[in-house]
C-alpha cells in the first residue's frame, strides 16, 4: 500500500475543498462526497506512479535491445541473466499496477466522464468497433503504429508474457513451468504500450482533478457494475486459470480475473459508504444489508482466490461458482436499486 505524508494529505485536502463545499451544495441526498473523490484521486496518484515505474522498466528493457539493434538472439545470447532481470522488472511492475487500477475501476466503469478512457485502458477488444474494439491506435517509438489494439493493460500484459505471437521477439526459456512467459516481448511494441497506458492514467486524473460526484453518480455506477460480477466469472472460467493452456483468451493470464473481481468489489464497497449516511437516515436495516451483501460477496470470492492458490477449478466447478457469486450481486444490486428510489434518485443500470 502506498503511504501519504500527513503533509501531501493536507496538500491535498486544501486542494479539494472548493470541491467539498459543492458537493454539499448540490448532492440530491445532501450527502458530503468530497471524501469520495479524495480517496480516488489518492488511488490515481498511486497508479500514476505505478505506471511511470512500468514505463521506467519498460525502457530498460528497450535500451538494451536498442544496444543490440534489436537482434533477440544476440542480446539472449550475449547477456541472458540481464534480459531476464529487466522481463522480469517489468513484468513486476505490470503486476503493482494492474490491481491498482482494478482497485479504483469501479469509481468510473462505464460512466461519464470516464468511460472511453476506462474502455480504452481495460476494456476493449482488438480490432474494429463493431467488434467491440476501440477507435484508439498505439504510436510505437520505432513510428510504426498498432491500429485498435484493444485495452492496453491487455496489450502489454500480452507482450509482456508472450500471450500474442505478434507481440513476441523470441521464444526461449525463463523459467516458467507451464510455458507462460517463455518468451521475450517485442521492445518497441511494450514500450508504445507502456507509455501509452501511462498517458491515459494521466488523463484520468486531468479529468478527475475538476469532476465531483453526486449520489446519482454513485447509485448509477453501483447498479451498473455489481452485476458484472457475472463477466469478470465468465471471463476467469475461459481464461488459463480454468481452461488451462488450452485457453483461446490470450489475457487475463498474469493475474487471475479473481483477484480483479476482488479489488473491484472493494472500489464498490468504497463508493458505497459515501451515500451510506443518506441511506441509514431513510432507511437504517436496508444499509445495513447492503453493506452485509457487499461485505459477504468480497469474502466469499476471496475464499475463491484462497482455494485457486492450492488447486484447480474445472470448468463445471467454475461456471457453478459464477452462479453463486452471480445470485449475491443481483440481492446486493437489488437492495441498491431499493436505496435509491427511497432517495428519490433514479437509476437507469448503465
Amino acid at each position: 500500500m502506498t503511504r501519504f505524508t500527513t503533509g501531501r494529505l493536507l496538500a491535498l485536502s486544501l486542494l479539494l475543498a472548493p470541491f467539498s463545499a459543492l458537493a454539499q451544495s448540490k448532492d440530491p441526498t445532501g450527502v458530503d462526497l468530497s471524501g469520495t473523490k479524495t480517496y480516488m484521486l489518492t488511488r490515481l496518484s498511486a497508479l500514476k506512479a505505478s505506471t511511470a515505474s512500468l514505463v521506467a522498466a519498460s525502457d530498460a528493457y528497450y535500451q538494451m535491445a536498442k544496444a543490440a539493434n534489436f537482434d533477440y538472439a544476440r542480446l539472449w545470447k550475449s547477456n541472458p541473466a540481464g534480459v531476464k532481470a529487466a522481463v522480469e522488472k517489468a513484468r513486476a511492475a505490470w503486476r503493482d499496477a494492474s490491481p491498482r487500477y482494478e482497485q479504483i475501476e469501479g469509481f468510473f466503469a462505464g460512466q461519464e466522464p470516464f468511460s472511453d478512457l476506462d474502455f480504452i485502458t481495460d476494456a476493449a477488444n482488438p480490432g474494429p468497433v463493431s467488434a467491440g474494439g476501440a477507435d484508439h491506435n498505439v504510436k510505437l517509438p520505432s513510428g510504426k503504429v498498432l491500429v485498435r489494439p484493444g485495452a492496453l493493460f491487455n496489450l502489454t500484459e500480452a507482450t509482456l508474457w508472450g500471450l500474442n505471437p505478434a507481440y513476441t521477439a523470441l521464444k526461449v526459456d525463463l523459467g516458467a513451468k507451464d510455458g507462460l512467459g517463455n518468451a521475450l516481448p517485442d521492445a518497441d511494441v511494450l514500450m508504445g504500450g507502456v507509455q501509452a497506458l501511462d498517458a491515459n492514467i494521466g488523463k484520468f486524473q486531468a479529468l478527475a482533478r475538476p469532476w465531483q460526484p453526486d449520489s446519482t453518480y454513485v447509485f448509477n455506477t453501483l447498479t451498473a457494475n455489481l452485476p458484472t460480477t457475472q463477466d469478470f466469472l465468465e471471463i476467469w472460467r475461459n481464461s488459463r486459470f480454468v481452461s488451462g493452456s488450452g485457453s483461446k483468451v490470450r489475457e487475463f493470464a498474469a493475474i487471475s480475473r479473481l483477484n480483479d473481481l476482488r479489488d473491484n468489489i472493494g472500489s464498490w464497497q468504497a463508493i458505497y459508504a459515501g451515500v451510506s449516511p443518506a441511506v441509514v437516515g431513510k432507511n437504517p436495516a436496508l444499509n445495513t444489508q447492503i453493506q452485509a451483501g457487499m461485505t459477504d460477496l468480497h469474502r466469499y470470492v476471496e475464499t475463491l482466490i484462497t482455494r485457486e492458490k492450492t488447486r484447480h477449478f474445472t470448468p463445471e466447478q467454475a461456471r457453478s461458482v459464477q452462479d453463486e457469486a452471480q445470485n449475491r450481486a443481483t440481492a446486493v444490486t437489488g437492495s441498491v436499486t431499493q436505496a435509491a428510489a427511497l432517495l428519490g434518485i433514479k437509476v437507469t443500470g448503465k
